[in-house]
């Protein structure tokens, strides 16, 4: 979001954050439990998470209020140039 409005600043903060877990059923059937364990495994062994968090959330470590003005800049100019 602050890619395309380098002026906004946080407002407040709104709480700490918070751990995220899964729920599942209580029952004697793990199976799904272990398919979902299986598969966190790997893609923490592979560096897929990794790369999905960067991916989405890497740029938020990036920020660059020079680059996001300039990048404004030129999509305000294609746009222009395009409705004349």
């Amino acid at each position: 979001m602050r890619q395309l409005y380098p002026e906004l600043n946080i407002a407040f903060d709104i709480g700490e954050p918070h751990s995220l877990a899964w729920g599942f059923p209580p029952g004697t059937d793990n199976t799904l439990y272990a398919v979902i364990e299986q598969f966190f495994g790997k893609m923490q062994e592979s560096s897929k998470l990794t790369n999905i968090i960067e991916r989405y959330y890497g740029h938020m470590e990036r920020f660059n209020y020079t680059e996001s003005r300039k990048f404004l800049h030129h999509v305000f100019a294609a746009r222009d140039a395009r409705n004349r």
